[in-house]
């Protein structure tokens, strides 16, 4: 089975995911790439966001989240399709894997929403702090 014949409405089927030992997904090796991938892009943002942590230190709340979400997601998704090539019964299911995709969508909307709407607040913060203690004295 190639991606080109993959048929939505069987994929996203009751019968379909719920099947407590799903036989041998044939298209199980994109899966495994587009898992990898997400793990070598958390390393990837990782180091984006290490040279802008030098700089200003404020972004490495950034770096740890972007880091934890992408990183753990591409490793629980290759341990998942690790359990579905065995046929392990329950932790091999297709659901399982569409409830870890499910849940890095929630995730990845609260990071969103923080990077939008409350980390800009915490940097004008910072900026304010950093200015001023310019002006104040300094230990001796």
């Amino acid at each position: 089975m190639t991606l080109s014949n993959l048929n939505l409405k069987q994929f996203f089927s009751a019968d379909y995911l719920f099947r407590k030992n799903p036989p041998t997904m044939e298209f199980l090796p994109y899966i495994i790439g587009f898992f990898c991938l997400f793990a070598v892009l958390g390393f990837v943002l990782w180091s984006i966001y290490q040279r802008k942590d030098k700089k200003t230190p404020i972004y490495s709340k950034i770096k740890h989240k972007l880091f934890n979400l992408f990183f753990y997601v591409g490793i629980a998704g290759l341990i998942l399709c690790f359990f579905s090539w065995q046929q392990i019964i329950y932790l091999g299911s297709r659901i399982m894997m569409l409830g870890l995709l499910a849940g890095f969508l929630v995730a990845l909307m609260i990071f969103i929403y923080y990077r939008v709407f409350i980390f800009p607040k915490e940097v004008q913060k910072y900026y304010q702090k950093i200015n001023f203690q310019k002006y104040l004295p300094r230990k001796r």
